[in-house]
């Protein structure tokens, strides 16, 4: 009978979806306001007001696509990550309307290192990111001593891989 995917993932903390609710608020409000702003000229120029519709089309679109973005994907994306940390193998399960399962292969790993941005820092969590290359994976938002921890292990791990291979 073959291993489920996802026995034995970890999920992340539950200050990991402040964070992720604090970006969408934040950083993710620019796109929708430039965006709206946009196509609200282009409409505002059809009817003869265009810094009317730059504003109004900004402002509704960033009312719209923000609240979307924090109540509703930020909590899914946070429910549905999952990390499995292997002695062979990492596996990453992630994605919001499309599910992502990774297998990075530790023999493969090149760096591991983790990071903080400002809110992350404020909640005291740290990204572990491993690098191999092809790609850079992210084990997001961990609690920082679990960061650290983890990725001590996940180097370790890899010494050994890269020894048997």
């Amino acid at each position: 009978m073959p291993l489920d995917p996802d026995e034995g993932m970890l999920p992340l903390p539950k200050r990991a979806l402040r964070v992720d609710q604090g970006y969408a608020l934040t950083l993710g409000a620019i796109g929708p306001f430039i965006a709206g702003s946009v196509g609200g000229a282009f409409l505002g120029l059809l009817v003869g007001a265009p810094l009317q519709g730059v504003a109004l089309g900004g402002i509704l679109l960033a009312l719209i696509v923000v609240p979307l973005r924090v109540f509703v994907f930020a909590p899914i994306a946070w429910s549905r990550f999952r990390y499995r940390i292997e002695p062979e193998f990492v596996r990453i399960r992630s994605g919001v309307i499309v599910v992502t399962y990774q297998l990075i292969p530790l023999v493969r790993v090149q760096n591991v290192d983790s990071s903080q941005g400002p809110l992350e820092r404020h909640y005291g969590l740290a990204d572990v990111k491993i690098h191999n290359a092809a790609s850079t994976y992210v084990i997001p938002n961990l609690e920082e001593a679990e960061a650290e921890r983890l990725r001590e292990h996940l180097a370790q791990l890899v010494r050994v891989a890269r020894d048997e291979a």
